[in-house]
Protein backbone atom coordinates (compact mmCIF):
# COMPACT_ATOMS: atom_id res chain seq x y z
CA UNK A 1 0.00 0.00 0.00
CA UNK A 2 2.83 2.15 0.46
CA UNK A 3 4.35 2.02 -2.48
CA UNK A 4 0.91 3.03 -3.98
CA UNK A 5 0.67 6.18 -1.69
CA UNK A 6 5.22 7.10 -3.20
CA UNK A 7 4.12 6.49 -7.02
CA UNK A 8 2.36 9.98 -7.90
CA UNK A 9 5.27 11.60 -5.91
CA UNK A 10 7.61 9.95 -7.45
CA UNK A 11 6.21 10.26 -10.62
CA UNK A 12 6.01 14.04 -10.37
CA UNK A 13 9.82 14.71 -9.02
CA UNK A 14 10.71 12.64 -12.26
CA UNK A 15 8.70 14.86 -14.56
CA UNK A 16 10.07 17.95 -12.35
CA UNK A 17 13.93 16.84 -13.04
CA UNK A 18 12.88 16.07 -16.88
CA UNK A 19 11.68 19.65 -16.71
CA UNK A 20 14.38 21.52 -15.02
CA UNK A 21 16.97 19.72 -18.05
CA UNK A 22 14.83 20.37 -20.24
CA UNK A 23 15.13 24.23 -19.10
CA UNK A 24 18.80 24.22 -18.39
CA UNK A 25 19.35 22.59 -21.88
CA UNK A 26 17.29 24.98 -23.86
CA UNK A 27 18.41 27.97 -21.31
CA UNK A 28 22.16 26.91 -22.09
CA UNK A 29 21.73 26.55 -25.92
CA UNK A 30 19.84 30.46 -26.34
CA UNK A 31 22.97 32.07 -24.77
CA UNK A 32 23.84 35.36 -26.53
CA UNK A 33 26.21 35.07 -28.96
CA UNK A 34 28.88 37.32 -27.45
CA UNK A 35 29.34 34.83 -25.05
CA UNK A 36 28.87 31.94 -27.86
CA UNK A 37 31.61 33.50 -30.54
CA UNK A 38 34.75 34.94 -30.17
CA UNK A 39 35.07 38.28 -31.95
CA UNK A 40 38.02 40.25 -32.95
CA UNK A 41 38.40 43.59 -35.39
CA UNK A 42 38.80 42.71 -38.64
CA UNK A 43 42.74 43.85 -39.68
CA UNK A 44 44.02 44.16 -43.31
CA UNK A 45 47.26 42.06 -44.13
CA UNK A 46 48.58 39.78 -46.57
CA UNK A 47 47.22 36.13 -47.03
CA UNK A 48 49.28 33.15 -47.87
CA UNK A 49 47.71 30.34 -49.26
CA UNK A 50 49.42 26.71 -49.76
CA UNK A 51 48.08 23.28 -51.72
CA UNK A 52 49.46 19.72 -51.19
CA UNK A 53 48.14 17.48 -53.60
CA UNK A 54 49.05 13.90 -54.54
CA UNK A 55 49.03 12.27 -57.80
CA UNK A 56 50.75 12.46 -60.87
CA UNK A 57 51.78 15.62 -62.94
CA UNK A 58 51.94 15.68 -66.97
CA UNK A 59 53.32 18.15 -68.99
CA UNK A 60 51.65 20.06 -71.28
CA UNK A 61 54.04 19.39 -73.96
CA UNK A 62 55.88 16.14 -74.15
CA UNK A 63 59.39 16.80 -75.73
CA UNK A 64 61.83 13.98 -76.87
CA UNK A 65 64.96 14.28 -76.41
CA UNK A 66 67.49 12.71 -78.71
CA UNK A 67 71.01 12.40 -80.28
CA UNK A 68 72.14 12.56 -83.91
CA UNK A 69 75.05 9.75 -83.05
CA UNK A 70 75.56 7.21 -80.68
CA UNK A 71 78.23 6.63 -78.06
CA UNK A 72 79.27 5.92 -74.52
CA UNK A 73 78.61 9.27 -72.05
CA UNK A 74 81.56 10.64 -71.00
CA UNK A 75 80.29 13.34 -68.78
CA UNK A 76 76.41 13.97 -67.77
CA UNK A 77 75.59 17.82 -66.83
CA UNK A 78 72.03 17.25 -66.59
CA UNK A 79 69.83 15.04 -64.54
CA UNK A 80 66.38 13.56 -64.58
CA UNK A 81 63.67 15.82 -64.23
CA UNK A 82 66.42 18.87 -63.89
CA UNK A 83 65.23 22.86 -65.78
CA UNK A 84 67.42 23.39 -69.03
CA UNK A 85 67.40 26.08 -71.22
CA UNK A 86 67.65 26.23 -75.05
CA UNK A 87 71.24 25.26 -76.35
CA UNK A 88 72.44 23.71 -73.06
CA UNK A 89 74.76 21.16 -73.15
CA UNK A 90 73.54 17.91 -71.47
CA UNK A 91 76.44 15.62 -71.96
CA UNK A 92 79.68 14.42 -73.41
CA UNK A 93 80.39 11.24 -75.50
CA UNK A 94 83.30 9.98 -75.19
CA UNK A 95 84.83 10.92 -78.33
CA UNK A 96 87.05 7.53 -79.01
CA UNK A 97 84.69 6.00 -80.50
CA UNK A 98 84.31 8.99 -83.40
CA UNK A 99 87.92 9.35 -83.56
CA UNK A 100 88.54 5.94 -85.01
CA UNK A 101 85.84 6.92 -87.53
CA UNK A 102 87.10 9.53 -88.63
CA UNK A 103 90.91 8.11 -88.98
CA UNK A 104 89.08 5.11 -90.88
CA UNK A 105 87.42 7.42 -92.98
CA UNK A 106 91.07 9.40 -93.39
CA UNK A 107 92.31 6.19 -94.82
CA UNK A 108 89.66 4.90 -97.13
CA UNK A 109 90.02 8.42 -98.95
CA UNK A 110 94.12 7.80 -98.99
CA UNK A 111 93.16 4.34 -100.28
CA UNK A 112 90.96 5.66 -102.85
CA UNK A 113 93.70 8.53 -103.75
CA UNK A 114 96.34 5.56 -104.25
CA UNK A 115 93.72 3.53 -106.26
CA UNK A 116 93.46 7.31 -108.45
CA UNK A 117 97.44 7.26 -109.06
CA UNK A 118 97.49 3.69 -109.61
CA UNK A 119 94.80 3.80 -112.14
CA UNK A 120 96.68 7.08 -113.46
CA UNK A 121 100.06 5.46 -114.17
CA UNK A 122 98.29 2.39 -115.51
CA UNK A 123 96.18 4.21 -117.90
CA UNK A 124 99.53 6.77 -118.51
CA UNK A 125 101.38 3.37 -119.42
CA UNK A 126 98.96 1.68 -121.44
CA UNK A 127 99.05 4.75 -123.66
CA UNK A 128 102.61 4.38 -124.39
CA UNK A 129 102.38 0.94 -125.25
CA UNK A 130 99.08 1.43 -127.65
CA UNK A 131 101.38 4.52 -129.30
CA UNK A 132 104.10 1.65 -129.94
Amino acid sequence: MKVRRLLPYAVLAILLVAGVAYWYQHHRSAQRPEARYQFQEATRGDLAQSVSANGTLNPVTMVNVGTQVSGTVKKLDADFNDRVQKDQVLLELDPSLLMAQVRQSEASVRNAMASLELAQANEKRNRLLFAQ
